[in-house]
């Protein structure tokens, strides 16, 4: 049996075929190598918390617009198609919601995306409390973005603080002058 193995031949269609799939692998391999990168090379852009505006409200809930800062550090424009984010505000979710709006960020540039976020007046009143006692908010605002030509969509989480009584001592010393 050693022997007739040892002895086989490969036939015209079967060397055909090996030498099809070993071509086809290596494309395969060469065009997976080619993408993964051109996806390492990118950076994440950076996004920021830029605006928020109350659009309307009801007794049961309000809508913002939220205004996010994305900051494209790459040589190359990103096309955003969307994004999806929560609004934390004292440790407490605030507000939610999504874009399905494109936008172009130049490279290295900047562009604002408006999406509208939901609260309702539970959370509202939640925060207005625990503004009264601390005098400042903590916020935290993390999501996703979609970018064209990217598999997969980027998350983000930026937290900052908003100190109310610096805010009114900035305003006494302008009204003074």
């Amino acid at each position: 049996m050693y022997r007739e193995a040892a002895s086989w031949k490969p036939t015209g269609v079967s060397t055909l075929r090996i030498w099809l799939s070993a071509i086809l692998c290596s494309l395969l391999a060469v065009a997976l190598a080619g993408c993964a990168g051109a996806y390492r090379k990118m950076q994440p852009p950076s996004l920021t918390l830029s605006s928020l505006e109350m659009l309307d409200s009801t007794l049961f809930e309000q809508r913002f617009l939220l205004g996010l800062r994305v900051t494209n550090p790459n040589d190359k424009p990103l096309t955003i198609r969307g994004a999806s984010a929560n609004l934390e505000v004292n440790g407490i979710e605030f507000a939610s919601g999504v874009s399905g709006d494109r936008a172009e960020v130049p490279a290295y540039g900047d562009t604002v995306v408006n999406f509208t976020a939901t609260t309702s007046l539970a959370r509202i009143l939640l925060q207005l409390g625990a503004m009264a006692d601390k005098g400042k908010v903590d916020y935290r605002l993390r999501g996703r973005i979609s970018i064209a030509n990217l598999p997969v969509s980027i998350p983000f989480d930026e937290k900052g603080e908003l100190d109310f009584q610096q805010f009114a001592n900035w305003n006494r010393r302008l009204n003074v002058q």
